[in-house]
């Protein structure tokens, strides 16, 4: 598998095509999904203009489905820490209040569409660089840069650590760029920007699946075993999904019938949906549904029919993420569902999770 990273560079208008320049938006979404089926995973900087008057938070062709959208962060000491994607790393609500995200229209069970709307943002990594230049000989001067095609490439990077994970671990059929992106949405730390503390589920419309924080999940090798301190557990899987269908995966030990131990402090779940944009709209009709269930809830595994729910991220989305406590997971035999609510055609979804004991301050 390859990355592509795409730059800052479109002077397009937000999540649509309008008037973007001398090229063929319609075409370069193709050529993305062409890309991505081949094994590209597309990282792009979300853009630097914010939220704007149709509720989005991301240039094209980070609005794509198939891409990893990047804001940006800076650390300016306590309390400041903001999300960048405004006009000024300073104004324009640098906080990132405020709503809004991509609309898609989705397909209803019953027949018909309906319109929704979805957060853009992935992730978001450091974006601002302080320098040091000289322009004669003992002449210096020092100054910022900033904005979100800084982080990109940050995060492009962490993907490539990512692959070279699933290749030293003998899974690298399974670094499909749907995989890399479900394993980049849960190594989010949750961090919302419009509230400055963390969200259980879902992606925020500017800081997404919160900072990037990567971690080793693996045995032994060059860079194993895991980082991670205490019992933890990692799990993946690929499945299709069809309309009123429902795929889950296992997140606990033994194929999901042995609880996790009493130690574990958190679970993150991520599903990514193989859907392209394109066409003339660039708009894809589908909408998949994340829960969380324990499978022993007697302290034995049971039949699917007699699990207990714990969780559940229902946006309309094509992403879904869940992030549960200790009193969601501990000794609970957890799986991750997937619900095709609204899909036109049967695809798959990349599901990625995994349960740790460690400090809740650095996932």
């Amino acid at each position: 598998m390859s990355l592509g990273i795409l730059s800052d560079n479109y002077p397009s208008n937000a999540c649509g095509y309008g008037t973007v320049g001398s090229f063929d938006p319609a075409g370069i979404s193709y050529a993305i999904a062409a890309a991505t089926d081949a094994g590209v995973l597309f990282v792009k900087s979300a853009g630097n203009r914010g939220i704007d008057a149709t509720n989005c938070s991301a240039t094209f062709p980070a609005w794509l489905p198939e891409v990893v959208a990047v804001g940006a962060v800076n650390t300016g000491g306590p309390g400041y820490v903001l999300a960048y994607n405004g006009t000024s790393m300073w104004s324009d609500s640098p906080d990132g209040s405020g709503t809004g995200g991509i609309n898609y229209w989705v397909a209803s069970p019953s027949g018909g569409a309906s319109l929704h709307s979805q957060s853009v943002v992935t992730v978001v990594a450091p974006g601002v660089l302080t320098y040091l230049g000289s322009t004669a000989p003992g002449t210096y001067t020092t100054g910022d840069s900033h904005g979100t095609s800084l982080a990109a490439p940050v995060v492009a990077g962490g993907a490539a650590l990512l692959r070279n994970m699933f290749w030293q671990q003998g899974w690298l059929s399974d670094a499909t760029p749907q995989t890399l992106t479900s394993l980049i949405a849960v190594l989010g730390d949750s961090w919302d920007s419009s509230t400055g503390t963390d969200r259980g589920s879902g992606f925020s419309k500017i800081s997404g699946a919160g900072r990037l924080r990567l971690h080793y999940f693996g045995g032994a090798g060059p860079y194993g075993p895991s980082d991670m301190t205490g019992a933890w557990y990692f799990s993946k899987g690929t499945a299709s999904v069809a309309q009123g269908a429902e795929s889950c995966f296992p997140l606990s030990p033994s194929g999901g019938t042995q609880p996790l131990p009493s130690t574990i402090q958190e679970v993150k779940v991520a599903a990514t949906w193989n859907e392209h944009g394109g066409g003339s709209s660039g708009a894809p009709a589908a909408d998949i549904d994340l829960s969380l269930w324990n499978a022993c809830p007697t302290g034995n595994y049971v039949a699917r029919g007699s699990w207990q729910h714990l969780w559940s991220d229902a946006g309309y989305d094509l992403r879904e993420r869940i992030r549960v406590g200790a009193s969601y997971a501990a000794s609970k035999c957890v799986w991750a569902c997937v619900y095709g609510y609204g899909v036109p055609s049967s695809r798959t979804v990349s599901v990625v999770g995994y349960a740790h004991s460690d400090d809740l301050t650095v996932h």
